[in-house]
């Protein structure tokens, strides 16, 4: 009987493998995979190979890139593979609502930039924490303090965080993201916050020279001084004149201009003052080659004296994919295209109604609604004068 036992350990020798999942080719029948050092192996699975998520067994299909598996081996025979975690390693970023203690665990939950709904996760025993660049524990942070987590195998390693009240000083409007949500980016002197993108609360209070404004007159060059709920910003204002050498309208619009045989790149934004022989105009009267006289505020254009003569309006319409209440945009997928478009609608200044004619207000605009737009294109960008609410 010992003998027999000691034949059949033999026969029976597993391999223990634990590396991160990078592809999986279900016509082939592999899985390739690394290790810590980088290391590429490929692995082939049979009918008979057993694998499972955390425990639960799954069809090969739903194996996901980026987590971490133990594979097991009998030989050359791949008997079977388990995840330790059912979400890829990730870098999140967003607000800290609160955490909380169950049986001895920590978990932790945020709100990330890209989401309206909250998301908890279990810290790792070995979490790191800092707080304001300093060592700190989880008990440091604040309901709405910025945080960056990392998520290892599905739990929190790493998290840190700046205070909601942190001031940030000498800072650079480096890009504006509009969409569904704010985000801007800036530079600095310090390696902390330099090349750092800050979600903006849509309650943000923004003030530029002194004066009270909204985000739409925060410019790229702009110095700005910043904390959480509050962005002071100044600029300085030149006039030049220059020759168009290219110009590119869309939500964000882009001009480059030869002044003194140097070519000068400067943004558009939505309330650019356009002036043709004295008359109101839009960025489509251009070409390239024309003579400009343009007011420059930081990087941004914000008037452009010239000559031309053709006028331009506009209308969109399609399926609403994104509102944004606060910036005043609405996003539109026209019927038979796959990319959305971008209309500034506010109410007072954008008139809302439905096919029959009752008035409604920007806050009845929902995604999935068909709408048609009517409007005009200042600064390259589509300004909704009428919105009609084809179908709720």
């Amino acid at each position: 009987m010992a003998v027999m036992l000691s034949r059949t350990v033999d026969k029976t020798n597993y391999t223990f493998e634990k590396n991160k999942i990078t592809a999986v080719d279900t016509e082939n029948k592999t899985i390739t995979a690394t290790n810590s050092k980088g290391k590429e192996t490929q692995y082939t699975y049979t009918d008979s190979t057993v694998i499972k998520s955390l425990g639960d067994e799954i069809q090969a299909s739903r194996l996901v890139s980026g987590v971490e598996a133990v594979f097991v081996k009998s030989g050359n025979t791949l008997v079977s593979v388990d995840t330790v975690s059912s979400e890829p390693d990730r870098t999140i970023t967003g607000r800290f609502v609160n955490s909380s203690v169950k049986s001895g665990v920590v978990s932790i939950k945020i709100k990330p930039d890209d989401s309206e709904e909250n998301e908890t996760y279990e810290c790792a025993s070995n979490i790191s924490v800092t707080y304001d660049g300093s060592p700190a524990t989880v008990r440091s942070f604040a309901d709405g303090d910025v945080v960056t987590v990392n998520l290892v195998n599905g739990k929190i390693a790493s998290l840190a965080g700046e205070s909601k009240t942190t001031t940030i000083s000498g800072a650079t409007i480096e890009d504006m993201e509009i969409g569904d949500d704010i985000k801007i980016t800036i530079s600095h002197g310090n390696d902390a916050y330099n090349g750092k993108t800050y979600a903006v609360s849509s309650d943000v209070v923004v003030k530029k020279n002194t004066s009270t404004v909204d985000l739409s007159s925060i410019y790229k060059g702009d110095k700005v001084t910043l904390t959480l709920t509050q962005i002071n910003a100044t600029s300085s204002t030149k006039v030049i004149e220059g020759t168009i050498q290219s110009l590119t309208i869309a939500t964000k619009s882009i001009m480059v201009v030869k002044v003194d045989n140097k070519e000068q790149t400067y943004e558009i934004p939505s309330g650019v003052q356009i002036l043709i022989n004295g008359e109101e105009k839009t960025l489509y009267d251009f070409r390239v080659g024309d003579i400009v006289k343009l007011t420059v505020e930081s990087d941004a254009i914000t008037k452009i004296v010239a000559t031309s003569t053709q006028e331009s309006s506009g209308s969109m319409s399609g399926v609403v994919t994104g509102i944004n209440t606060s910036y005043g945009v609405i996003s539109v997928q026209p019927e038979g295209s796959t990319d959305s478009k971008q209309a500034f609608c506010k109410d007072g200044n954008t008139t809302f109604v439905t096919a029959a004619g009752i008035a409604k207000k920007m806050k009845d605009i929902k995604v999935g609604q068909k709408v048609e737009i009517k409007g005009t294109i200042s600064g390259g960008v589509f300004i909704g004068k009428l919105v009609v609410i084809v179908s709720e």
